[in-house]
């Protein structure tokens, strides 16, 4: 039985269908080219920013494992001008900490002033795009302090202190920060200091002693606040 020759209308449908599949895999293939080129900066930006999240570990680890204040400041440059490709805000803020430990081996005034400048603007640029990162709020209130910007410092704190109460490695810089700029907390800051210190006083309470050594009144108003 011989089969009927194909129809017009039958090689009108294949030829549509074969346009249809050809359009399907370049669709498909534009769209892998266009994940791929969206994708390409942050991959960049990984491989380049690698040896300088490794410093950022040496020093979370290690407070004196600086490098130098050469290598500080490199491993700084590279996250500011790398890190915003990753789109990790918690690695751009931290180039503020890099800045911040440069800072604090700088001995020349004008020289320190300008690296905790620097140091301020990189945390908060990655504050801006991952607020939620307690540490790096207390050490822009840490930083704010130094700069003579008390007002700037509470109300950095008192956000550290809102995006996370239990944060066992900052509680304590948090408690010496918040008992140094007690006069310009405002109400809810003061009462986000004492829910700190009795939490402190549950996870830790044998390192309270030594905030008392800052003065009669940091002793005095810890052991009001445990009264209450």
């Amino acid at each position: 039985m011989t089969q009927a020759a194909p129809t017009t209308a039958d090689w009108v449908r294949d030829m549509r269908t074969r346009r249809q599949s050809r359009w399907i895999a370049l669709l498909a293939g534009g769209t892998g080219l266009v994940l791929l080129c969206l994708a390409l900066p942050r991959l960049v930006g990984e491989s380049m920013v690698l040896d300088a999240r490794q410093h950022v570990l040496a020093l979370r680890t290690d407070p004196a494992a600086t490098g130098g204040v050469a290598a500080l400041l490199s491993s700084a440059a590279v996250i500011d001008q790398t890190g915003p490709l990753t789109g990790d805000g918690r690695l751009v803020a931290d180039g503020g900490l890099l800045l911040l430990r440069a800072a604090l081996l700088e001995t020349d005034m004008a020289e320190r002033l300008r690296l905790l400048r620097m140091a301020a603007a990189a945390s908060e640029a990655g504050l801006r795009q991952t607020p939620a990162y307690p540490a790096a709020w207390t050490r822009l209130a840490f930083i704010r302090r130094e700069l003579g910007e008390p007002v700037a410092a509470a109300a950095a704190l008192r956000l550290s202190l809102l995006t996370g109460a239990v944060m066992p490695q900052v509680m304590m810089d948090r408690l010496g920060l918040g008992l140094d700029l007690l006069p310009y907390l405002d109400p809810e800051g003061v009462a986000l200091l004492q829910r700190q210190i009795r939490l402190v006083h549950d996870i830790r309470p044998e390192s309270l002693p030594a905030l008392y050594q800052r003065s009669p009144f940091a002793q005095a108003f810890i052991e009001a606040t445990l009264r209450q």
